[in-house]
């Protein structure tokens, strides 16, 4: 429970000898925020996509009892990796501060890898965030 402090001691000894060394650590367990924030692929749960296609990322707050405030979290997506300028309102038709993001058809490119994070907020508290890692496949051969 919160409040709870934990006493860890760790006792080393040779034998022979008299020498003996001894180390403790005090764990105290605090509230933490139940929330936790995820993303998913809409349409299948796998990583790689077509880069023809939609990309439809569906972003998520799961709140436990404890944590009521967060009925209506704000959301902000951003790009940590990748060659799109996702500030380019031409390229999705979601907003960047929208719990999904839907990134057009033929705006990845094939042969890439994307990380895009998304940050939640509750009230004044951050929720948390979460990163998803999108390969692209290789254009077809031939």
């Amino acid at each position: 429970a919160a409040g709870t402090k934990i006493v860890f001691t760790a006792l080393v000894s040779k034998d022979p000898g008299p020498r003996v060394c001894s180390t403790s650590i005090m764990i105290e367990i605090v509230q933490a925020g139940s929330s936790v924030v995820k993303i998913s692929i809409h349409g299948a749960p796998k990583s790689k996509v077509n880069a023809d296609n939609r990309l439809v990322l569906l972003g998520h707050v799961a709140t436990s009892n404890a944590n009521l405030s967060c009925t209506t979290p704000q959301y902000s997506w951003s790009l940590l990796a990748g060659d799109i300028d996702l500030k380019d309102a031409s390229i999705r038709s979601t907003s960047l501060i929208s719990p999904n993001l839907v990134l057009n058809p033929s705006t990845l490119t094939p042969g890439q890898e994307y990380v895009l994070k998304i940050q939640a907020a509750c009230s004044s508290e951050t929720a948390g965030e979460a990163t998803a890692i999108i390969t692209v496949n290789m254009a077809p051969v031939g």
